[in-house]
């Protein structure tokens, strides 16, 4: 499937050196979001579509892409990096093609990989990362370049902050310090370290490579979904609280606390993978005003996505891709890329797709229908938007 993303080892290692790691596991005070027994087959059946649309995003020789890994919106254009992360491209709010500021290469402004970028609201400025160069690079907003910074560490993601950067690396690659093999790097805005969070002492075996695990609500409060872990963590103050804590059942998961035993041998976890067992890795974290959304994988599958209320914890879970053909018309919703004020953003690319979804069964407006229908592989993604109904 396009929207699957491949695993690679991820190791874990003791905790040395200078300071403490903080208390980041314990809970108690958290939400609990109940992800339920049983999935809900179509998630049409909850979506608004009195307030719904799609955007097809213009191809042409210097936009071809072939799906979308994540998307954001500011200020009148629509910013898009491609799922094979061959680059980040501009569009205004129609589709129409602006530019492709971003794009893999060994000129001096190109990248030798695209892993994260964010929009920096306050700056209005586009950045992007590059992790095997070590490297953040400045935009404006229409794309043109500004500046290329080395940052030292080899981080896979990254949020903007009031002070600085958060980082998200991988330990083992980082050159930055072997005896602190931390995953949260905080940072001032010269890259120099303030605070190394998240040391997964528990924990060893694979990690899910996802568009990011930090999600930013318009507080500028940042919130941490890590690989194997049942909580979703704010971070803030100087360490990580719990503030959601995920249930799933063995109707369709393993619970949480099942996964630390389970996974504390990591040949133990890559016998079980292979038997297919259904083991689950947190994916992508999504912010969307009162709401979250969160994608998780059962084995090597993009399979469940859970939106749910802040406040309260209520949920809706999603089984994105039963073995039933006609469930598959969940793929023009799956997955969630990004959030544009309320609104869900997913991508439709894969047009080997529509003759398995019954569309003529589906609960969808005629000229959406159509558009689908019309959908070829030389087309750029349809990016869709839509809010959810009361669940």
């Amino acid at each position: 499937m396009k929207y699957s993303w491949l695993l690679f080892p991820l190791l874990f290692f003791l905790p040395a050196g200078c300071s403490e790691p903080k208390e980041e596991y314990r809970g108690g005070e958290e939400i609990e979001i109940d992800c339920g027994s049983s999935a809900l087959e179509y998630l049409e059946d909850y979506v608004d579509f009195s307030d719904f649309k799609y955007v097809r995003l213009e191809a042409n020789d210097s936009a071809s892409i072939d799906g979308v890994r994540k998307a954001m919106v500011f200020d009148g254009r629509i910013y898009v990096a491609d799922h094979r992360a061959k680059g980040v491209y501009i569009f205004d709010r129609e589709g129409k093609f602006i530019k492709n500021p971003a794009r893999l290469g060994s000129g001096g402004q190109e990248f030798a990989r695209i892993d994260d970028f964010q929009i920096d609201r306050e700056l209005r400025q586009l950045i992007v990362l590059d992790s095997e160069n070590g490297t953040l690079t400045f935009y404006d907003l229409d794309g043109d370049f500004i500046r290329r910074d080395t940052i030292g560490l080899e981080a896979v993601y990254f949020e903007t902050t009031a002070e600085g950067y958060l980082f998200y690396q991988n330990p083992y690659d980082s050159p930055q310090d072997d005896t602190q093999p931390y995953h949260l790097i905080r940072t001032d805005k010269q890259y120099r370290i303030q605070e190394r969070l998240y040391n997964q002492r528990e924990v060893s075996g694979l990690g899910i490579s996802v568009p990011s695990r930090f999600a930013k609500d318009p507080q500028g409060n940042i919130l941490f979904a890590p690989v194997y872990s049942p909580f979703i963590f704010r971070v803030a103050q100087g360490r990580l609280t719990p503030e959601y804590r995920l249930k799933y059942s063995r109707g369709n998961v393993l619970d949480a606390e099942d996964l630390y035993s389970a996974d504390s041998d990591p040949k133990a976890l890559l016998d079980r993978l292979s038997e297919g067992a259904p083991l689950y890795f947190n994916g992508w974290l999504i912010e969307n005003g009162d709401q979250l959304c969160l994608q998780t994988q059962k084995g090597l599958v993009s399979t469940y996505t859970t939106y749910f209320d802040k406040e309260s914890g209520r949920s809706l879970t999603l089984f994105s891709l039963k073995e039933d053909a006609s469930n598959y018309r969940n793929i023009l919703f799956h997955p969630v890329v990004g959030s544009d004020r309320g609104y869900y953003i997913s991508a439709f690319s894969d047009a080997s797709a529509i003759g398995l979804m019954k569309l003529e069964q589906a609960r969808l407006p005629e000229d959406f229908k159509n558009a689908v229908l019309q959908h070829t592989d030389q087309d750029n993604p349809l990016l869709i938007f839509y809010k959810l109904k009361d669940f």
